[in-house]
């Protein structure tokens, strides 16, 4: 699909969900989780959406260098969590690819925290951080947007924010791994006043070592609204 969501939903480029909403201000810092990676497309396509770059890496040369060094260098974080089997690339001053290690398990998950000045996105999909995932395959994404003006579910927001804690402590990070654990702080401080009552059509289901399946989760959901339980459902795979 190239970026678009299924019949019924809003069609859109997948990568188009990397670029500010209005009024979203200046950029802050970013988190990205994939099984596998490209890091030409994390840095030249997503985080030149997310931070504003104009000018063009192979018609602009020079210029592009000099203003993705300009842009990213003001960011407080610029971090990919990918699975250690597929973390691999070049690696930039200004940007950090950290391998993760799940013990017995694989880091599967697609989510991506953006956060401007003055808005905050969560984005959970189905893409991995690749060119593929972004421009060729069909692929799905949820998006959430919170700020002042348009408040988000706090569970969701809570969820997200634990689940990306977790997953680098799976990891040997280092100093990358503090400006994330910084960065996921400054999300809460934030976004505290971002966030709305939680609504029976948004829920969060993670997976994992530990943690309930899938199939699980949902029925706890749907037992406590048992007058909104599904009468049907779609599975979509490859």
């Amino acid at each position: 699909m190239r970026g678009r969501v299924p019949p019924g939903g809003d069609e859109q480029r997948l990568l188009d969900l990397w670029s500010p909403p209005e009024g979203a201000g200046e950029p802050v810092g970013c988190v990205a989780t994939s099984f596998t990676f490209s890091a030409s497309l994390f840095e030249e396509e997503c985080l030149a959406r997310f931070a504003g770059i104009t000018s063009d890496p192979e018609s602009d040369g020079a210029a592009w260098l000099i203003e993705r060094e300009e842009r990213l260098a003001a960011l407080a974080c610029a971090v990919a969590l990918v699975d250690a089997r597929h973390c691999r690339g070049r690696r930039s001053l200004r940007w950090d690819l950290v391998p993760v290690r799940v013990p017995g398990a694989a880091l599967h998950a697609k989510v991506s925290v953006l956060l401007w000045a003055r808005r905050l996105r969560l984005i959970v999909a189905s893409a991995n951080l690749t060119e593929e995932g972004y421009r060729r395959n069909q692929e799905v994404a949820g998006v959430l947007d919170y700020g002042a003006d348009t408040p988000g579910p706090r569970s969701c927001l809570e969820g997200i924010l634990s689940l990306l804690e977790e997953v680098v402590g799976y990891s040997d990070a280092g100093p990358a791994g503090a400006r994330c654990r910084a960065f996921v702080a400054d999300v809460r401080r934030r976004a505290e006043g971002w966030c709305g009552r939680d609504t029976s059509r948004v829920r969060l289901v993670i997976t994992g070592p530990g943690r309930p399946s899938a199939l699980d989760q949902l029925r706890g959901q749907w037992e406590r609204r048992a007058r909104e339980r599904p009468s049907a459902a779609t599975v979509v795979s490859p």
